[in-house]
């Protein structure tokens, strides 16, 4: 039951938007992971920190052992902005061994769907544990997948859409499924992967339904891998606090559309410059209501 669907991503925002076929013309949908962009996310935060305080060792590190000469002025914005950026750049090369090991996985899932001839399934040094994993997993269970990086949409809670790793037999139990590669279960993949479960059993005339939903972390160190499984109370619990962060959504969208008609009409422009009058000093300079 594959999808036929669009997906881009919005040139202003950056943020994932898809169009379906089966859904009614002209509807476009956030992607479920655009909708928690949304969310503050405070390990991510520290790591980010600890980035860049360890760059900043490292250039102090070369230049007390000489390895490194200091120029003054225009090294230290160079060095502020590479600082700023390797948590960027780090986080860019994790993405791309995350999107490695889905591929990895596709492949066994599409075999183990329909195991004609065992393809090669080389794997990158840097990968490897990660996919071991997944192996390791599949070993321990009875698993059998029907579908793989499936596109699901809803008209729930203003509507969305995204693209599920997989929906899985596993020991006999039907589960919308998530892989994660991330050190631990971040509350995001909680909230992500109960949506995605919502969205496929309420998609029209797919003929099944899910018995719950589960994320597969594979740990990139240990090779172990960790299975939470979500019951439907949980899931409903969970798209509860999900409905929140589309409304968060949709009202930003609502406002951001707002101020475009604005720029369009001229208008906007017209209120910066009735609404400010600088007056003494310590006030705002703003009279009337903020257009922002």
């Amino acid at each position: 039951m594959p999808e036929q669907f669009e997906r881009f991503d919005d040139p202003k925002t950056e943020e994932r938007i898809y169009k379906v076929s089966a859904a009614p013309a002209g509807m476009e949908f956030p992607s479920v992971t655009t909708i928690l962009r949304a969310m503050r996310k405070y390990g991510v935060e520290v790591w980010k920190g600890m980035k860049v305080a360890e760059y900043a060792l490292y250039v102090i590190d070369l230049i007390v052992a000489g390895d490194m000469e200091w120029k003054g002025e225009h090294d230290r914005e160079e060095f502020y902005h590479r600082a700023q950026d390797e948590p960027k750049i780090l986080a860019a090369l994790e993405s791309n061994k995350g999107r490695r090991v889905h591929l990895f996985a596709k492949k066994v899932f599409e075999y183990l769907m329909d195991p004609k001839e065992e393809p090669a399934f080389d794997v990158d040094p840097d990968i490897e544990i990660p996919c071991d994993a997944l192996l390791k997993w599949l070993n321990d269970h009875k698993v059998q997948p029907i579908l793989t990086e499936q596109v699901v949409w809803t008209l729930a809670h203003g509507g969305y859409a995204g693209q599920v790793d997989a929906i899985l037999y596993v020991d006999n139990h039907l589960l919308t499924t998530e892989l994660k590669s991330t050190n631990k279960i971040w509350h995001d993949a909680d909230l992500q992967v109960c949506a995605y479960d919502l969205a496929f059993n309420t998609m029209p005339d797919t003929g099944i339904k899910t018995e719950g939903a589960a994320v597969l972390r594979l740990d990139k160190t240990s090779g172990q891998p960790e299975f939470r499984y979500y019951s439907k109370k949980e899931i409903e619990i969970l798209t509860k606090e999900y409905r929140h962060w589309c409304a968060i959504w949709y009202t930003h969208k609502e406002f951001r559309d707002y101020v475009r008609e604005l720029k369009d009409s001229g208008e906007f422009n017209k209120l910066q410059e009735i609404s400010y009058n600088p007056g003494p000093e310590g006030s705002t300079g703003w009279e009337g209501p903020d257009p922002f």
